[in-house]
């Protein structure tokens, strides 16, 4: 037989019980319920391990709590962070349209066309608009496309100017091959871009399904890079205070985890 549920005044005289004997345990359980003005009450218990390690986290708009070990209360809200924006990649980036071609391209121009756009052909590029496309669409994905392109060029470049730079050093250094130089770097390269622009017709099976393999291959790449850079803070168009200061992404066992990983580091010092 299932437990019975209790009633809200059972519930509050369990809660008033453990508030009594356990903070750091309510604190876990409830601390990201409470205000700031209550969480605050509890600063007077932070001789309690627990206590002071949940505080550090809830108590995110305190410039700095009274306590003696700073970096720890850094550490653990930089865990806090990640954890939050992890749990927020699964749940809501992972199923939305964050991860597609057009809005990858549009937040990085210069690694979308390094990972995926060099092996998509020009005539895939530059397909018609559908029927269904309404006007509007049409203009707003030209814009898109046009600062897409001023990026690459920019890159492309920025690039050139290097490699001029590269080949002066090289010329005063004495005569040297750079076309066997620039046949090395991208003979990889200029294979899989010969593979992409052959027709199909002209093409064994095994080759086309191994360079669609390759290309799966390097938008998941691609997709690994981005999502490692949403999680280090680097989306610059992105207000990461939406979650970081939101236990709604809280992940409880991972909280506890964290916990008990920091106490038992702790116990080393």
């Amino acid at each position: 037989m299932g437990e019975t549920e209790l009633n809200d005044k059972d519930k509050l005289e369990q809660m008033n019980a453990m508030l009594e004997s356990d903070p750091g345990l309510f604190l876990s359980k409830w601390g990201r319920y409470l205000s700031q003005s209550i969480l605050s009450l509890f600063q007077c218990l932070q001789d309690d391990y627990e206590v002071k390690f949940y505080l550090s986290s809830l108590l995110y708009k305190e410039t700095e709590l009274p306590t003696t070990n700073t970096r720890n209360q850094k550490s653990a809200l930089y865990t806090l962070f990640q954890n939050r924006r992890f749990e927020y990649l699964k749940r809501e980036l992972r199923h939305s349209d964050y991860f597609s071609d057009e809005s990858m391209q549009l937040r990085e121009p210069e690694l979308y066309q390094q990972y995926v756009g060099r092996y998509i052909p020009e005539e895939k590029k530059n397909e018609p608009f559908g029927k269904n496309i309404t006007l509007v669409n049409r203009i707003l994905s030209n814009i898109d496309q046009s600062y897409v392109n001023d990026c690459l060029n920019r890159q492309r470049v920025v690039e050139e100017e290097q490699f001029e730079e590269e080949e002066e050093e090289s010329d005063d250094d004495g005569p040297l091959s750079m076309d066997k130089d620039v046949e090395m770097k991208d003979s990889n390269q200029e294979k899989i871009e010969a593979k992409s622009e052959t027709n199909e017709s002209d093409t064994e099976k095994e080759d086309v399904e191994d360079m669609d393999k390759y290309k799966e291959e390097k938008r998941d790449e691609l997709i690994r890079l981005l999502e490692e850079k949403f999680l280090a803070g680097k989306d610059n168009d992105f207000d990461y205070s939406q979650i970081d200061y939101n236990e709604v992404y809280d992940d409880i066992e991972q909280q506890e985890r964290d916990f008990q990983d920091r106490y038992f580091d702790e116990d080393d010092y």
